[in-house]
């Protein structure tokens, strides 16, 4: 190795790490890797939970076209007026296709099993007998049967008798118009023992399933839920599905419960079937659980059916003091076009009915606080809290401070294989 010193043409110290020139890649790794930070830092070489606050913006724009971005989205700044338009948003009149008055019929049906009890006037007559152990007030009630595929029963003596469609006092009539005059004096009592044609199920997540049959006054959601020994689940995991004539509309069933108008009157053949929809939101970047729990923990379940986003917050563990820039917490969801319309958001470019949108609180104004305390999460909305400007720099001087370092370790090793 030469060991001289080297100077340069005007007598002054030439620095050379190196004078073998296939020595000094190491060296020139490391150097091109300090290179690569101080020209890169700002494009994503620095390691990151999420992209920084000035990107939201400067991309929010919409871009719909734009090649440079794959979707298009809106940023929304948190004011008051901003909260209670998306509030007013929630609840409101549910399952739209199955409103109107149902029209609950007390006719028979084909499959309803009906009861006939037919009354004389005395004993001895075509039904009643004369011996003394005939039934008290000289009835007799005939085997409960089916109305058949066609629509009809048989009674002895009347033979078919039309009962699908009519109601039970009709069928009564005719049953006693064509038992006069071979029985003494008849009256019919035609009662329904299961009213299959005019009934509704309740199934999935109850304790009891059912086939409830509706009374000529009806039933509405609730009481058959009720029938049916009420859901298991709690009232904002219970999803309610009515399927009637091949649509299908859901609620969950806290929200049923927020408005009676919501309570909708059942038909015959409504089918309503519970299932059980945890609701949950994502936090993502400098909130206080980052450090302690792992990637899976990051997504945080419901705890009641209005959430606000400070009650999410606190519950993923709040902002880091040390990482957070509390100016730049935003949630991200797909908004309803209608709803962003009514905030004077310009949603022209933006097809169909939902439209990705960035909310953004400031903490750093005192007054945020309140604006989050208000604003009502929805499910599978993304909580995500930009990192301080200071923590990228802070960063990038640690991976600086790591250069000289890892240089000498190159030098150490160049030296002793060679």
């Amino acid at each position: 190795m030469n060991t001289s010193t080297p100077t340069n043409s005007e007598g002054g110290l030439r620095i050379t790490l190196f004078s073998n020139c296939a020595r000094p890649r190491p060296v020139l790794a490391g150097l091109a890797f300090v290179s690569l930070l101080l020209g890169g830092c700002a494009g994503g070489v620095l390691p990151s939970s999420g992209p920084p606050s000035a990107r939201v913006f400067k991309e929010s724009v919409d871009t719909v076209g734009n090649p440079n971005s794959t979707v298009g989205y809106v940023v929304v700044n948190l004011r008051p007026e901003v909260v209670t338009h998306l509030n007013s948003e929630d609840g409101g009149r549910l399952f739209s296709n199955m409103r109107g008055r149902a029209k609950t019929s007390v006719a028979l049906g084909i499959g309803d099993v009906v009861s006939i009890t037919i009354y004389e006037a005395q004993r001895g007559g075509l039904f009643t007998s004369t011996e003394g152990n005939a039934a008290p007030g000289n009835a007799v009630e005939l085997p409960r049967q089916q109305v058949d595929l066609a629509g009809n029963i048989t009674v002895p003596y009347a033979g078919a008798i039309k009962a699908a469609g009519r109601s039970p006092q009709d069928v009564q009539l005719e049953i006693k118009s064509k038992l006069s005059g071979r029985a003494i004096d008849p009256q019919v009592l035609v009662s329904v023992a299961d009213r299959i044609s005019n009934s509704i199920s309740v199934l999935g997540e109850v304790n009891t399933p059912a086939r409830i049959p509706i009374e000529p006054g009806g039933i509405q959601l609730l009481p058959a839920l009720a029938r049916a020994g009420g859901t298991k689940a709690p009232a904002f995991e219970s999803l309610i599905s009515i399927q009637r004539e091949g649509k299908i509309d859901s609620a969950l069933l806290v929200a049923v419960n927020e408005r009676p108008d919501n309570n909708i009157q059942l038909r015959p053949g409504d089918v309503v079937t519970v299932t059980r929809r945890p609701r949950y939101f994502l936090a993502f970047g400098a909130t206080g659980q980052t450090t302690t729990l792992g990637p899976l923990d990051r997504r945080f379940p419901f705890d009641s059916y209005r959430m606000s986003l400070g009650d999410a917050l606190a519950k993923a563990g709040g902002l880091q003091d040390d990482r957070a820039q509390a100016a730049a917490v935003f949630l991200y969801r797909f908004e309803s076009r209608q709803a962003l319309e009514r905030m004077g958001v310009d949603v022209s470019l933006h097809p169909g009915p939902l439209v990705p949108t960035v909310y953004r609180a400031d903490l750093e104004d005192p007054s945020g606080y309140f604006l989050i305390s208000d604003f009502i999460m929805r499910d599978r909305d993304m909580i995500y809290v930009s990192n301080a400007p200071s923590v990228d720099f802070l960063k990038f001087i640690t991976l600086i401070r790591s250069v000289p370092q890892t240089v000498s370790d190159y030098r150490v090793a160049a030296e002793a294989r060679f």
